[in-house]
């Protein structure tokens, strides 16, 4: 089965009080394969709506789970070598900024 989908490109934005990384990710293969496995339910159609533009509080991550790719990015993040050391002793709330990008 051959998935065509428009270019999913996000740029995904940490804020905490003092600080903000920022890292563009092209999820397009990624959702192809979700696509692909029905995974969710997904289908060429309804795909975009789970790497939708958005804010998020560190309170609502939990509830993002199955529902918008941002819980699987940062639980994948936070396990990885691209996560920065303070965001492990990091003690004040987190915003999480989703938005579209035309081109990595």
């Amino acid at each position: 089965m051959i998935i065509k989908l428009k270019p999913i490109i996000r740029k995904i934005t940490i804020i905490g009080d003092n600080f903000s990384f920022s890292f563009i990710e092209d999820k397009t293969n990624y959702a192809a394969s979700l696509v692909e496995i029905s995974c969710n339910g997904f289908s060429e159609q309804n795909i975009y709506n789970y790497f939708a533009e958005g804010e998020f509080k560190s309170n609502e991550i939990e509830d993002l789970n199955s529902k918008h790719f941002l819980y699987d990015f940062i639980e994948d993040f936070v396990q990885s070598e691209r996560c920065p050391d303070m965001l492990y002793i990091y003690t004040g709330d987190l915003k999480f900024k989703v938005e579209i990008m035309e081109e990595l």
